[in-house]
């Protein structure tokens, strides 16, 4: 069974958040509740302010929103039509998106600029998965070329005629 590490380090905070609440209730005083949970008393003060305002609740884990999109609706929608129309239509050499060739439309089509190390995540949620270049087929071609290269290599080899180099009184 595979455990979420950071899930349950944020388990343990939000504990120790709630335990913070409980004992300050208890009359504890900031430095004793610090000590006790094994925190600074500065980010006691935080917990307790943050229940303060919006009770037990506001001590709770809440779920990362990340970033809002840099693109609107109509926006994602468009760049989803000219994935499903193919990097060809698009005027690549094949029919293959890679994250560099996603950020380039969107460059193009947006003016907005991703990085290719996110663009993947961004388009997951969009219901779209870029092409995988470790795939079984792109492996093999990989090993048919790892096979042919070095074979061409030795032929060449065996064809060429060592020339000499230009000398400096050749030059004009």
């Amino acid at each position: 069974m595979h455990t979420n590490q950071p899930e349950i380090k944020n388990k343990q905070r939000e504990a120790q958040r709630l335990q913070a609440w409980e004992l300050n209730a208890k009359g504890w005083s900031i430095d004793d509740i610090a000590e006790a949970i094994g925190v600074t008393p500065p980010t006691v003060k935080r917990w307790l302010r943050r229940a303060a305002i919006g009770g037990t609740e506001a001590l709770r884990t809440r779920k990362g929103q990340g970033n809002k999109s840099r693109l609107n609706a109509a926006q994602r929608q468009h760049l989803l039509k000219l994935l499903i129309h193919g990097a060809n239509q698009y005027g690549f050499v094949n029919d293959i998106w890679t994250s560099k060739r996603v950020c380039l439309v969107i460059q193009r089509e947006f003016g907005v600029v991703y990085k290719p190390n996110y663009i993947g995540a961004f388009l997951n949620k969009l219901g779209w998965r870029l092409h995988n270049s470790g795939s079984e087929p792109a492996r093999r071609k990989m090993r048919a070329l790892q096979r042919w290269y070095p074979n061409i290599w030795d032929e060449l080899d065996k064809t060429m005629v060592p020339t000499t180099a230009p000398s400096d009184e050749n030059l004009p």
